[in-house]
């Protein structure tokens, strides 16, 4: 079987219900403990345009997009340069050892890029997006659980003929999509570290973007599951599934929906145990891979399930991935 047939999807028993992602046909059940970090389902990285370094080594530097001098850029917010603790230590492996890092200025979008913003670029450059190209694409709902959706896009994330929120975050985008939409509006994607030390939002070491407590005073601050995924949604949050970005209070350093609502794409390839050898100023990842890492977790993570919407949390997809719970926003240097 090709690559372009090929489904990486994952089976998850959660209390005693088993819930199938993407393709029945081709995949076996797999238990998942409590907690346990998973995307939930992933697309095959058909092209295999990259491969895992045998030797882990940094990545080449990143091609820097500087803001114009004196100009404050609309809908951005300068997150200032400064040192971190990185990581988690009672988390999942591969987010261990916490490690200090160092991070120069940066501005950063003060939301996700949203499915109005995404149009206007298809408008004037008449871009079509990977998952069109390949004309099928993952989507999950409530009902159904993970499933195969053909002639899914962005412009219909959820299956169907149902229109998204303008103002809710673009999702069904691949990371080179996000990377063409980078380039058109002369941004670039976040590093992983910049996009943790981002979301802290200067809590070094809290749990949260917003502190150590899950729901302060009792109440859901972000948009993620509450209840037991995926047999039942509470909906405390006010949400079944994508919320309007700026729905919820931001973080210290003004920056909404860094944790839930959808999972953003970044710049760096995955290596599981980067943090053990990887460079700390200004850390770019690896030089190769086979998957991107995403980072905020989504509106399906929940508390028996996935948890990434923890500031530490961090997941990985193939560069072709598109999703219904899958989004980016971008960056550039001060």
């Amino acid at each position: 079987m090709n690559s372009i047939n090929k489904i990486l999807a994952v089976s998850i028993f959660v209390g005693g219900l088993l819930t199938v992602g993407c393709q029945k046909s081709e995949v076996q059940p797999v238990k998942v403990q409590t907690g346990e970090d998973h995307t939930a389902c992933q697309m095959p990285n058909r092209d295999e345009v990259a491969t895992k370094s045998a030797n882990p080594n940094e990545a080449p530097p990143i091609e820097r997009i500087k803001n114009p001098p004196g100009e404050k850029p609309k809908d951005m917010i300068l997150i200032k340069g400064g040192k971190f603790k990185m990581g988690s230590d009672h988390g999942m492996p591969h987010e261990a050892p916490v490690h200090e890092v160092t991070i120069a200025a940066f501005w950063m979008d003060k939301h996700e890029v949203t499915v109005a913003e995404f149009e206007k670029f298809v408008k004037e450059t008449g871009y079509v997006t990977e998952g069109e190209k390949i004309g099928w694409s993952g989507v999950f709902s409530i009902t159904e659980g993970w499933t195969k959706c053909d002639k899914v896009s962005w412009r219909n994330p959820d299956c169907g003929d149902k229109k998204p929120n303008p103002n809710e975050p673009v999702s069904q985008v691949s990371w080179n999509d996000a990377v063409a939409y980078a380039k058109w509006i002369g941004k670039r994607l976040p590093t992983e570290a910049e996009f943790e030390y981002a979301a802290r939002g200067g809590l070094d070491q809290n749990e949260y973007a917003w502190g150590n407590e899950l729901k302060p005073n009792g109440k859901p601050v972000a948009n993620w599951w509450q209840g037991t995924f995926p047999r039942n949604d509470l909906k405390e949050d006010g949400f079944h599934g994508r919320a309007p970005v700026m729905s919820f209070a931001p973080n210290g350093y003004g920056l909404y929906d860094v944790a839930g609502n959808v999972w953003e794409w970044t710049e760096d390839w995955y290596e599981e145990d980067y943090y053990k050898w990887g460079k700390t100023d200004n850390p770019t990842g690896a030089a190769k891979g086979d998957e991107k890492v995403i980072r905020g977790g989504s509106w399906l993570c929940a508390e028996n399930y996935c948890t990434n919407y923890r500031a530490a949390g961090r997941s990985k997809t193939p560069t072709d991935s598109s999703l219904n719970n899958v989004g980016f926003r971008l960056v550039r240097d001060e």
